[in-house]
């Protein structure tokens, strides 16, 4: 069974007026994981499968087991992709404050998640910013 014939059968699958509530959700995570889009987002082939397979720590369903591993088969046929990594840089706003030591902290932005942090500045360079602490962005140096 190719990926697109998976996909065609699980959606058509789910027409089924008489799934129960589990096994529809089994069907939609399953569409889910052999329907990915190019993004940055990338998830364990392994994890997707341990999911798959939980569905029987209640019991064995020979119907369930047999479309569970036709979906598990497509699953694995799907090319497995290289996650790359983020860059981004800190904007600085004009917002900053002086600590108790003198030092003036700046406000910065990061471009990739919008989140906020604060740094010391000195020479047009963030101090101690290498990555950001939210998204994990590797930051690019203001030189560039």
């Amino acid at each position: 069974m190719t990926r697109e014939e998976a996909i065609k059968y699980g959606t058509e699958w789910l027409k089924d007026k008489y799934l129960d509530a589990k096994d529809r959700t089994f069907i939609k995570i399953a569409l889910e994981s052999l329907d990915q889009k190019p993004c940055e987002d990338c998830i364990s082939r392994k994890v997707v499968i341990n999911s798959l397979h939980s569905q029987f720590a209640d019991g064995f369903d020979s119907d369930r087991w047999r479309n569970s591993m036709s979906v598990l088969y497509a699953i694995n046929k799907v090319p497995s992709v290289t996650p790359q990594p983020k860059t981004g840089k800190w904007i600085q706003t004009n917002e900053f404050f002086i600590n108790q030591d003198g030092q003036f902290i700046y406000k910065f932005i990061c471009s990739e998640c919008k989140s906020l942090s604060y740094f010391r500045k000195s020479n047009k360079k963030a101090i101690g910013a290498n990555v950001c602490p939210n998204c994990g962005a590797r930051m690019e140096s203001e030189d560039k």
